[in-house]
């Protein structure tokens, strides 16, 4: 069974020192976005411009889907000895498609530029996210950091201060209790809204001390008094009526 890379458009440029056929490499890079419009047109033109800068290599972007349909299309497409090159995954998924045996390490292309000094423009903690049994296999690449956007108009009417954005569980929850608007026993308007994707929870658990799992990937701390402690903030927000 052949496998792939798991990586962005940036690794791609490893070829280009190996490549000496008259004729193009093309690489099958799938890639999932949250919205396939402005997104997927943005990876056509990151496409385009490698494409131009290495002629020796085209970069074939295939719009997949969302992330869990990326995954699936890549390891069906790795079972039946016809996948991409090139898939851009979660971390968590990175685990996945390497115990399937579907991704290649990288650590001889990593090796071959440079090392060391060709990971240290990544941040640490996304190295580590790519690392799996002491092995590389995949660069970091568009990844995601909780954020929190507020509308100024809405603190002020609510009382709140614009220019002071809460900066505890304790702040957010009372910021949210004075944001939640009713009209009868309707809400019309939610004090906060926090996606139930499992990396913000993570993010609550990390900010409380804690750590989803072990470095090595096959123990998790669910139970740990600091996760359960924010999976309960989580919930108390729903039962309190706050989002």
């Amino acid at each position: 069974m052949r496998r792939f890379l798991v990586t962005a458009l940036v690794l791609l440029a490893v070829f280009s020192v190996t490549v000496i056929a008259a004729d193009p490499t093309i690489l099958r890079f799938y890639f999932p976005v949250g919205v396939a419009g402005p997104l997927a047109r943005y990876m056509g033109e990151l496409a385009d411009e490698f494409n131009k800068a290495h002629p020796e290599i085209i970069v074939e972007p295939i719009y997949s889907g969302g992330y869990p349909e990326t995954l699936q299309r890549s390891l069906t497409a790795s079972k039946a000895g016809n996948p991409p090159d090139v898939a851009l995954l979660t971390a968590a998924d990175v685990w996945t498609a390497a115990d399937e045996n579907i991704i290649l390490s990288l650590e001889a292309f990593i090796e071959a530029e440079g090392g060391d000094a060709f990971l240290d423009p990544y941040f640490q903690a996304f190295l580590e996210d790519c690392d799996v049994a002491g092995e590389m296999f995949a660069i970091p690449f568009q990844k995601s950091t909780p954020i929190f956007y507020y509308n100024k108009d809405m603190f002020r009417e609510a009382g709140l201060d614009p220019d002071k954005p809460p900066s505890t569980w304790v702040e957010l929850k009372d910021y949210a209790s004075k944001l939640v608007k009713k009209s009868g026993d309707e809400t019309v308007r939610w004090g906060v809204e926090i996606p139930i994707d499992q990396w913000l929870l993570s993010a609550f658990i990390m900010q409380n001390g804690g750590v989803v799992n072990n470095e090595e990937g096959n123990e998790t701390y669910l139970n740990s008094p600091e996760a359960v402690e924010a999976l309960e903030f989580m919930r108390s927000l729903v039962a309190e009526g706050l989002t």
